[in-house]
């Protein structure tokens, strides 16, 4: 079952989940981490309660022999992508002896036990402080523990070690050389009275963690960079990015600075950036405008991409940050051919000369000003606000013409949406909100991009941007297939 990220508090707000917060570089849809004991493994001498967080003694037994003894796993292992695991159990009550185990076993390991007397099982007792390896003989490792105390136990899947606290202090690890497999933590009781209660994430722990993270994340980074680089190789990677993303003024400074050559003519990097610039501000019908007159037949040979772009442009619309184009630049031929070889004729080139609005001109083509106009305020009365809606509902129902055409459920998906935004009074303000937000241009504007770049026979994506997708997917990958130092691999950090 996947985990959600989010969950709703009983006061509305949405909270991120701790335990995906503590690990989110886990997928937990493959690699689900523990969240609560197990009824189907535990030994009979134990009762579970408080939603399975709680477990206590109910044997029949004295409590004086091994064999009154009893264990309980979690739900799931824990996965070794995690890189540093840990959790913390609440000594509720040490009962009348105080027999009790905290630990880490695997799923083969007898439950009739307490932690650390069999193979594949470790353990920090409560009655003697001792630390117990795969053995019933213990080792001398911390305090004794008991009623009141919060214990934790951790495991470094780096170093391989296993390490134990006390009311938030590290005692140090207790066990090393550990084989890098699947164990699940596991706490065991003997005597009568005896209660622990887990918390695995969703609380807070006491003993904080920051620390040992913050050290494993930075003795894994050192390695990553302890290698060497080739710089002209890197350069030429910055180089082709800053290219192909537009970045005219800063293609040239590199250039300049390292020798690497600028392969596109620098005209076609200024068109294309400033084709960016107004779909990232919003005036899509002016980007469409000029997509048009540089790149004519581009949109008209890629319908879904036109789609995009029209559909991004009803939501500036919407939001009054794209007035919009009038009805008659953008007609839906009468035809009813819908094969994607003949849309040809679905985008009639808008006329670029005289459109204005705000600070920006345009005339023969050329953008006159930069800076962007600020959202659309209705100020002429009621029939200004009729004219805009009807301009919106005009436009919509085109392009429902167009998705009808495409036959593409997705499409009809997308525009539904976006024709929901007009059911609301305040649409920033509603469900359908995030629509709105200026971070959902970007899918489009590098869609549109990509097409531009396609068109002039060059590469439509960044070797730099696949070679950081390609890594991102080959960590996300070792850390599903138990690769501890991936976890602490942060390609971000490493960027900037």
């Amino acid at each position: 079952m996947a985990i959600p990220a989010k969950r709703r508090s009983p006061g509305g707000t949405v909270e991120l989940d701790p335990i995906t917060v503590l690990y989110p570089h886990i997928d937990q849809t493959r690699n689900p981490l523990p969240r609560t004991w197990c009824p189907d493994s535990k030994c009979e001498h134990l009762g579970l309660s408080h939603g399975e967080m709680r477990v206590h003694y109910k044997g029949p037994g004295t409590g004086k022999n091994h064999k009154d003894a009893g264990s309980v796993r979690t739900t799931c292992p824990i996965p070794p992508g995690v890189g540093i695991y840990y959790y913390e159990v609440r000594v509720v009550s040490k009962g009348r002896d105080g027999y009790m185990g905290v630990g880490l076993s695997l799923g083969n390991v007898n439950l009739n036990r307490l932690p650390g007397w069999d193979k594949d099982s470790y353990g920090y007792h409560g009655d003697d402080g001792n630390s117990f390896c795969c053995s019933g003989s213990g080792q001398p490792y911390g305090p004794q523990f008991t009623t009141g105390d919060i214990v934790g136990c951790g495991v470094n899947f780096i170093e391989r070690t296993v390490f134990f606290t006390k009311n938030g202090i590290n005692l140090g690890a207790a066990f090393s050389d550990l084989p890098i497999k699947d164990y699940y933590p596991t706490v065991g009781l003997q005597t009568p009275g005896e209660t622990l209660e887990a918390n695995f994430g969703l609380q807070p722990f006491v003993f904080d963690l920051t620390d040992l993270r913050m050290e494993m994340r930075c003795k894994i980074q050192r390695d990553v960079f302890s290698g060497s680089i080739n710089f002209e190789e890197t350069h030429k990677l910055v180089s082709t990015f800053l290219i192909q993303n537009g970045h005219c003024r800063a293609a040239e400074a590199f250039s300049k600075h390292t020798g690497i050559s600028i392969e596109e003519e620098i005209q076609s990097i200024r068109n294309r950036q400033e084709i960016q610039n107004l779909v990232l501000q919003g005036l899509i019908s002016r980007a469409i405008c000029e997509t048009n007159r540089l790149y004519p037949k581009l949109l008209s040979k890629n319908p879904r991409l036109e789609f995009a772009l029209k559909c991004r442009q009803l939501i500036e619309m919407i939001a009054g940050i794209d007035p919009g184009s009038n009805s008659e630049d953008y007609q839906i031929p009468d035809s009813d051919d819908s094969s994607e070889e003949n849309m040809d004729s679905y985008t009639e080139n808008p006329p670029c000369d005289g459109m204005e609005n705000g600070n920006r001109v345009y005339s023969n083509g050329s953008l006159r000003e930069t800076e962007v106009s600020e959202p659309m305020e209705v100020t002429e009365g009621r029939n200004s606000t009729e004219s805009h809606l009807e301009r919106i509902i005009s436009f919509g129902r085109q392009l429902n013409i167009l998705c009808s055409r495409l036959r593409d459920p997705n499409c009809e998906k997308q525009l539904l949406e976006i024709f929901g935004l007009l059911a609301y009074e305040e649409p920033f303000e509603s469900p359908l909100g995030y629509l709105l937000e200026p971070i959902e241009r970007e899918t489009v504007c590098s869609s549109l991009n990509s097409a531009v770049l396609e068109s002039q026979a060059l590469s439509k994506e960044p070797p730099l941007q696949v070679l950081l997708t390609q890594t991102s997917t080959c960590l996300s990958e070792m850390t599903a297939r138990g690769f501890p130092s991936s976890a602490f691999v942060d390609l971000n950090s490493i960027i900037e």
